[in-house]
């Protein structure tokens, strides 16, 4: 199997989920599913059981593994009673890895397959749509009932029928993924990471961007005065010292740049890389302070979240300084990650107004991070 070209290819975007079991994400991404480090891996086919399977990205299964589609056995797992002219059966199906013997070479340890028909064979794509990622979603959970997904972490899937002829809306779809992934995350015991990886460029490109459109906040086009000379004053700030230096604990400079140097000004990026910056100045605080190296100390190592470190330096840091340190906390969390419908506060996302005082909190981090450095020099 050919590998897919990298040309301006699109890069990963990942949102975040809270769940019982810690942090997890979804990701969609540009690749050949056949090479994805995952545990799970599931595809998507017809809905006609008179006829052998095909889709692009099971037949790149079939020729990486070298295995014959017409042979390979589907166990039904999910099948919903949903037919069409009396034979299309939605649902999905799950294969005995063993079977035929080729497959025992599968890097992965189980594969479903999600059957559905095209849109345009039924009145309500949508609702067709959602039933089968409803069978998905109770394929998966039966599996780990039944112990079979016992130290499965990650899921890699193609956007199910998500190639253009199948007829299904990318953005309706996405939010019908991320409703399901959002759910299965939240209900599973064991699954951590979903990624939605896609071979073709463009389509990558478009579920991508239709992904940014639901999650993220919206993007500034052009910043207001007050924004651009902000803007500005930070990326004289972050060229000079003490962020001129090669130490990999600095990486969070080089992202800061690129999201100030986008034309379109990212929350989503900016955020992130905000976040990372509250984590290297707090941990450095805590480091050089005594006052807050003592107090941290006291602090179990599993309860030394960002929130608690910020909170170690009272007393030792100003306040005003802590509350930009909260601030890109903050910020930060709500910029990477993904709540849906589960708040209850207003607004419900990041909207525009936040990047004044998003790159306000930076600039001052950034400012007594020099500060910081400067008072133990003279202290020396």
């Amino acid at each position: 199997m050919s590998e897919p070209s990298t040309s301006q290819s699109p890069g990963p975007f990942t949102v975040f989920i809270e769940s019982p079991q810690g942090e997890s994400s979804i990701t969609v991404e540009y690749g050949d599913i056949c090479l994805a480090e995952a545990d799970l891996v599931v595809v998507s086919s017809h809905a006609n059981p008179s006829k052998p399977l095909f889709g692009g990205a099971i037949d790149g299964l079939a020729d990486s593994l070298d295995f014959d589609l017409q042979k390979l056995e589907l166990t039904p797992l999910i099948t919903p009673r949903y037919t069409i002219d009396g034979q299309s059966r939605v649902g999905t199906f799950g294969t005995h890895l063993a079977t035929p013997p080729s497959l025992s070479a599968c890097p992965h340890a189980k594969l479903l397959v999600v059957r559905l028909p095209d849109s345009h064979r039924v009145s309500d794509p949508l609702d067709l749509y959602e039933t089968a990622l409803h069978s998905l979603l109770g394929a998966i959970t039966y599996l780990e009932v039944g112990g079979q997904l016992s130290g499965v972490r990650t899921m890699a899937m193609t956007v199910i029928a998500g190639a253009p002829e199948r007829g299904f809306p990318p953005e309706d779809v996405l939010r019908l993924l991320l409703r399901m992934a959002q759910r299965l995350l939240r209900m599973t015991t064991e699954l951590r990471h979903v990624r939605l990886v896609l071979r073709d460029v463009e389509l990558a490109r478009l579920y991508r961007d239709a992904l940014e459109s639901i999650v993220a906040p919206p993007r500034l086009v052009a910043p207001d005065t007050a924004l651009r000379a902000l803007i500005d004053e930070l990326q004289r700030v972050l060229v000079g010292r003490p962020f001129d230096g090669a130490d990999a604990s600095l990486a969070f400079v080089n992202e800061l740049r690129e999201a100030l140097g986008n034309p379109e000004l990212s929350l989503v990026q900016l955020g992130a890389a905000g976040r990372k910056m509250a984590e290297f100045v707090t941990g450095e605080a805590c480091g050089r302070l005594p006052a807050a190296t003592a107090r941290l100390a006291g602090i179990k190592p599993r309860n030394r979240t960002l929130m608690a470190s910020i909170d170690a330096l009272t007393g030792a840091v100003a306040p005003w300084v802590i509350i930009h340190l909260h601030n890109l906390r903050t910020l930060g969390n709500e910029a990477v990650h993904y709540r849906g419908s589960d708040v209850d506060y207003i607004p419900t996302r990041l909207t525009a107004h936040e990047a004044l005082a998003l790159l306000v909190s930076v600039h001052r981090c950034a400012i007594f991070w020099c500060e910081l450095l400067q008072g133990q020099r003279e202290l020396a």
